[in-house]
């Protein structure tokens, strides 16, 4: 018995002088390979924070900029790893390969995140809207909460929160009603009550004039609509300017405008 634990304490003995031995001879290149990582690693620091400061000019959200900043400083801690392992006598080839139908299968079975991943960071760079925009995108309409890499809340009038897949918003209509402070709203009054066209055009517009939110440029329009006996069908253009403030609220003050100075007309938002 005593001989089998000697054997094998020899044996243990001898293995592991041989991996020491391997490690000592490796010491060499994998010392090399570590410093080599060094210039790749300030190379990517320096890339990135000049890469973070150019985007930063054109005005980019700030997680867009730091996210562009982390995805410059791992491609090249990335590119310095493998130059490191090619300097150690790693097979790159083999490790390549491997890389690629690994990479392919993931991409092949998560297709779906990998294109709300990247449809985020063209709605980043495009910046067709930002956070507290009105917006409607995929079917869903609200102000814009935020703006995620995968996806944007939107938050509707109703107070429901959506979370909106980003694939859906870059592959759909965007539109955008903060973009453009002056909007456009037609409402059409039908009079009755023996007022000739050019007194329902007067009063129409004194009436919406004073509402808060009416913009004065371009001034309220009244179109002729049907004019049959004593029936006076005219539609009310009128331009609303929404900075800070709700459309709809906007849009119910000029039809409540309207039903006070024309209680016996019929009033009709389009």
């Amino acid at each position: 018995m005593n001989s089998t634990l000697l054997d094998m304490a020899l044996t243990a003995s001898n293995v592991l002088r041989l991996y020491l031995l391997r490690i000592m001879a490796a010491m060499p290149r994998g010392i090399g390979a570590l410093v080599l990582l060094l210039p790749f690693g300030l190379g990517g620091w320096y890339a990135a924070r000049w890469a973070a400061n150019a985007i930063s000019r054109t005005g980019a959200e700030p997680h867009v900029v730091r996210l562009l900043e982390r995805i410059t400083w791992y491609a090249f801690i990335g590119l310095g790893i493998v130059t490191a392992l090619g300097t150690i006598g790693a097979d790159l080839t083999a490790l390549v390969a491997t890389l690629g139908v690994t990479g392919f299968a993931i991409s092949f079975a998560f297709q779906d995140i990998f294109g709300n991943f990247l449809a985020g960071i063209l709605i980043m760079l495009q910046r067709p809207f930002k956070i507290g925009d009105l917006v409607a995108v995929a079917g869903a309409e609200g102000v814009v909460k935020d703006i995620r890499i995968r996806d944007t809340l939107i938050l509707t009038e109703d107070g429901r929160l959506i979370v909106v897949p980003n694939k859906n918003i870059l592959n759909g209509t965007i539109t955008n009603y903060t973009t453009e402070p002056i909007h456009r709203i037609e409402v059409e009054v039908v009079s009755s009550d023996g007022q000739t066209l050019d007194e329902l055009r007067e009063k129409c517009v004194a009436l919406v004039s004073s509402v808060e939110g009416v913009a004065a440029e371009p001034a309220p329009q009244v179109l002729a609509g049907k004019v049959a006996g004593g029936v006076v069908t005219v539609v009310l253009r009128v331009w609303m300017d929404v900075r800070g403030r709700n459309q709809t609220a906007v849009k119910a003050s000029v039809v409540e405008a309207l039903h006070r100075g024309l209680p016996k007309a019929n009033i009709t938002p389009k």
